[in-house]
């Protein structure tokens, strides 16, 4: 799956672990029910200036210093570096190699150097050191040398520029002629687009989850109205709080729609957002949509990619709406599947395409709005999610379907909501674990709140400081899980308050837990310590006829995990086997694999039909989680379809065993895949399963 935005993958950012992209297809992007990478306009053209006042940019802020560069009458892109000092320069380019040394031959020149070796400082000290009066550091690898600093203690005073391994070996060729270089004295504020968004008035912004789910969304900002992002950066807006659908799946993209609050109202002009009997309208009409963004244009297919060409000028594209069981059945026949739900289309989602390919958002367009013209109104149907490729033939971009989320849209911008409900992590019956989450009211008076539960009593809500809320208060409430036996659990919340007419959406905590697997233990009594087995997933491990320990059956999207806890130094050793569907096209990102995850780090893995094969791992801690996990992806089972261990054995660094302790906390999953489906490893151990699909990010 392909999220639209401006990477190539978009990352997830985890606290322990990131598996490889299991979730990969065999043409390494377009797997069924796998994630993807980010979307921009490709086949389209600028928009005009003032169509679209309500766009919105997602983006970074920044200081940069100008910089210029011109070889007789050829203008050359160039960067500046930090701690740099500002100057001009015209003279004779000469070379100066790696410019380890003092340079020779450079007197009252400008020294072209080769990134690579040697500090930047030390190439510009031994520029000037030779006469130099500028230096050109271009790139070691292809691309610009967008960043790079000559340190705090830089003393030179002479102006250095970077620019990129092909135009640095271009003026190799030109050694001799006459350049200038300058480095401006002063600093511009600049902006970086991530995403797009649109904007809903009164300081809220309307966005995918996709774009805003990462520790890197604390320095996003807001600039609404957005045509050129080249100027206009000073406009930006700060987010206060960012609102991430409570049933988002950032695996299968699932309920990838977002809100943003922010710090200041902004008085602009603001979208029409489509209801339920106008989307319907609309897709069975087959109805001409546009889509506008700052992402790439260039398309590719499938396992190719990624897409380039960003512009600075906002872009927009047509295309035409598609039923979800024509798009599905489109997405399944591309992907040579036979059932279409397979596809991963869901009823929360909305397809547009053009027959012959061409035209589509592609990534950096994530986020940004799916528009129909009715009469001279813009009505908002979707909001820029997934595509497989960009612009491919029969491979339809995918948005989230605005309408499916309108009870939960409007109660959290005028109502009560919760947030930061998800899965607890995976722990062991018998242990507990708390997670907080916070009730938020965004109406315009204090409410008495009354908040229900139905479903497991494995987990318990205290609800004690959340009685009464004021306006645009939050306050919080702690749900503990306790698990009594292996299985997956939910409690769902639902939130009532005191004015019945105010608008309220709750959320659902999601837990599962391991179990003490005895006859493990007993398997590998040759360990050697008084550790104890555990195992739980979508199915146990088990021991087979023949001593073996191997994992049970799962079905797609599911996992078995097996783990213990050494609380010793020293070295792990075992043979381990996969009977698995691999990815033969890229084996880094398997299909289906046995991993092995050593205190919230992956290890190592298998995939494919791999024998019974020693390994061997150190073990550092004075506590140490060992976890092996069998992993299927969303399709297809191939050969036994599980993974085994045997021969498991530890040789301790000391010859006194530690007493036993407490093994250390599990990690902290992300949401569940979906609301109601299996926990995988993603959800285990946040595991970033961005390959099929390509966010549009």
């Amino acid at each position: 799956m392909i999220k639209f935005s401006n990477v190539a993958i978009a990352v997830i950012t985890a606290t322990s672990l990131s598996l490889p992209a299991v979730s990969a297809t065999k043409d390494g992007s377009n797997k069924v029910g796998k994630p993807i990478i980010s979307s921009k306009i490709v086949g389209g053209e600028e928009a005009t200036q003032g169509d679209y006042p309500w766009m919105t940019a997602l983006v970074t802020v920044s200081t940069e210093v100008d910089t210029t560069l011109t070889v007789g009458t050829d203008i050359i892109g160039s960067n500046a570096f930090s701690n740099g000092v500002s100057g001009d320069a015209t003279a004779e380019i000469a070379s100066c190699g790696l410019g380890g040394e003092v340079c020779t031959e450079v007197q009252d020149k400008i020294c072209l150097i080769e990134r690579g070796e040697f500090n930047f400082s030390t190439k510009a000290q031994n520029c000037e050191e030779g006469g130099g009066i500028g230096a050109i550091i271009y790139n070691n690898e292809s691309g610009p040398l967008s960043s790079g600093t000559l340190g705090d203690d830089f003393a030179g005073t002479i102006p250095v520029i970077g620019i990129s391994q092909e135009d640095g070996q271009a003026l190799l060729d030109r050694v001799g002629e006459i350049a200038s270089i300058s480095v401006a004295a002063t600093e511009n504020l600049v902006q970086d687009s991530s995403c797009g968004a649109s904007y809903l008035g009164n300081g809220w912004v309307l966005t995918a989850s996709h774009c805003v789910d990462s520790e890197a969304s604390a320095s996003l900002k807001v600039n609404i109205g957005e045509y050129d992002l080249r100027d206009g950066a000073e406009n930006a807006v700060d987010i206060e709080r960012i609102y991430l659908h409570p049933d988002y799946n950032d695996s299968t993209l699932d309920s990838d729609i977002a809100l943003l609050k922010l710090t200041q109202n902004v008085e602009a002009a603001t979208v029409t957002v489509a209801n339920k009997t106008q989307t319907e309208s609309f897709e069975n009409a087959a109805s001409l949509t546009t889509a506008i963004g700052w992402g790439g244009r260039t398309g590719y297919e499938p396992g190719e990619g990624p897409t380039s060409d960003f512009p600075s000028i906002l872009h927009q594209v047509n295309t035409n709406l598609m039923t979800n069981e024509v798009c599905a059945q489109t997405l399944a026949t591309s992907y040579g599947e036979e059932d279409p739900a397979l596809a991963g289309i869901t009823e929360r989602m909305i397809c547009a395409d053009v027959p012959d390919g061409g035209k589509a958002t592609c990534q950096g367009d994530s986020g940004g709005p799916l528009l129909v013209q009715e009469g001279n109104e813009w009505i908002q149907v979707g909001i820029t999610s997934w595509g497989s490729g960009c612009a491919a033939k029969g491979y339809p971009s995918v948005y989230a379907r605005i309408s499916a989320f309108e009870d939960w849209r409007l109660a959290t911008m005028t109502g009560i909501t919760l947030l930061n409900a998800k899965t607890f992590p995976t722990i062991r019956v018998g242990q507990s674990t708390t997670q907080t989450l916070t009730l938020i009211n965004n109406s315009n008076s204090a409410q008495t709140i009354d908040l229900t539960t139905s479903g497991t009593t494995d987990i318990v809500l205290n609800s004690a400081a959340c009685q009464t809320i004021e306006a645009n208060a939050s306050c919080d409430v702690t749900a503990t899980y306790t698990p009594t036996q292996a299985e997956e659990v939910s409690l769902d919340i639902t939130i009532t308050a005191g004015d019945t007419s105010v608008k309220t959406y709750g959320a659902s905590v999601n837990g599962r837990a391991l179990i003490e697997a005895t006859d493990v233990q007993t398997a590998f009594a040759s360990l050697g310590t008084t550790a104890s087995w555990y195992t739980g997933g979508n199915n146990a491990w088990m021991v087979n006829t023949e001593g073996h320990v191997e994992s049970g059956d799962i079905n797609d999207s599911q996992y078995a995990l097996l783990e213990t806890t050494i609380t010793e130094t020293g070295t792990l050793t075992f043979e381990w086997f996969v009977s698995s569907e691999a990815n033969e096209d890229d084996p880094e990102a398997p299909y289906d694999a046995l991993y092995l995850v050593v205190n919230g780090q992956l290890i190592d893995f298998i995939s494919g039909e791999v024998p019974f094969t020693e390994k061997s791992v150190d073990l550092t801690e004075e506590t140490n989680l060992v976890q092996w996990i069998y992993e299927k992806d969303g399709s297809t089972s191939a050969f036994e379809d599980k993974g085994a261990l045997r021969n498991v054995s530890f040789a301790s660094d000391t010859p006194v065993t530690p007493p036993p302790v407490e093994p250390p906390p599990p990690v902290e999953p992300p949401q569940p895949r979906s609301s109601g489906g299996s926990f995988g490893i993603s959800a285990l151990l946040l595991l970033p399963l961005l390959w099929m699909r390509r966010r549009f990010k």
